[in-house]
């Protein structure tokens, strides 16, 4: 996986960015790393999510790494020249580009969202 394209390889691989709340703000590679058999566990699944960011942002401007038992996630920031075109990162929470967003999911899909959550990111809260 390169380039931050979403590529499953038994692993069941995801890239996106930004998260809220875990670094300070501005936008991250992020990549999740599942394991679809249970001997992969944690330190497998992290040079996996290592092997997927490989060549993309900067960890001295910040990485943050996470095993939850289901999942291994890493985040890393952008280098400059990968920020550039994109500009900088802004809280949408609402705003009607949220809603707008919110309202694009499914209705099937929207209940999946917890209520809390989809009421701070409408503005609600």
């Amino acid at each position: 996986m390169s380039g931050g394209r979403p590529a499953s390889m038994a692993f069941g691989e995801q890239v996106a960015g930004p998260p809220i709340g875990v670094l300070p703000p501005g936008p991250v590679w992020h990549v999740s790393v599942h394991p679809l058999r249970r001997f992969y566990g944690a330190t497998l699944c992290g040079q996996r999510a290592e092997q997927a960011l490989a060549g993309l942002g900067d960890p001295t401007l910040g990485e943050w790494r996470e095993w939850s038992g289901y999942a291994y996630h890493l985040r890393r920031r952008l280098t400059a020249a990968e920020q550039a075109p994109i500009g900088p990162a802004i809280d949408i929470r609402g705003t009607p580009e949220a809603l707008r967003r919110i309202e694009a999911i499914p209705k099937h899909l929207r209940t999946y969202i917890p209520a809390d959550v989809l009421a701070e990111e409408i503005g609600e809260r």
